[in-house]
């Protein structure tokens, strides 16, 4: 149970800046050759390349799985990636107003186990 409470609550006590870090290394599949050559972010988003024709470079030792590759938001402003960010906040301060009635209830256990499989579905 304790590491099931850690997992829920690293994000908010260690900050969620490390879900909105971009991959700093990428590998492109052009039409031409079909083979992967490095590339560049600008290079991903000026060509509005699909999804299927990048990766990002998974060895790298400051590579983070996050927001930004889960979603397909590489290309996207980053007030919509801080905007999810703050969405998160925003989603646990008002959970915040009805869960505890909520687990009063129906009881704390069943409310407890059912965010925390929301948690791992999400």
């Amino acid at each position: 149970m304790f590491v099931l409470t850690i997992i829920e609550i690293g994000p908010i006590l260690g900050g969620i800046g490390f879900l909105e870090k971009e991959p700093p290394r990428y590998e492109c599949l052009y039409d031409s050759d079909q083979e992967w050559h490095p590339c560049m972010k600008d290079d991903i988003c000026d060509q509005s390349m699909p999804r299927d024709h990048w990766r990002p470079v998974k060895e790298d030792e400051e590579y983070i799985n996050n927001w930004v590759e889960k979603w397909d938001m590489l290309c996207e402003p980053k007030y919509k990636i801080g905007l999810l960010g703050a969405l998160a906040f925003f989603g646990v301060l008002i959970s915040t107003a009805f869960i505890p009635m909520l687990s009063d209830k129906i009881g704390r256990k069943l409310i407890y186990v059912i965010t925390l499989g929301l948690s791992v579905l999400i």
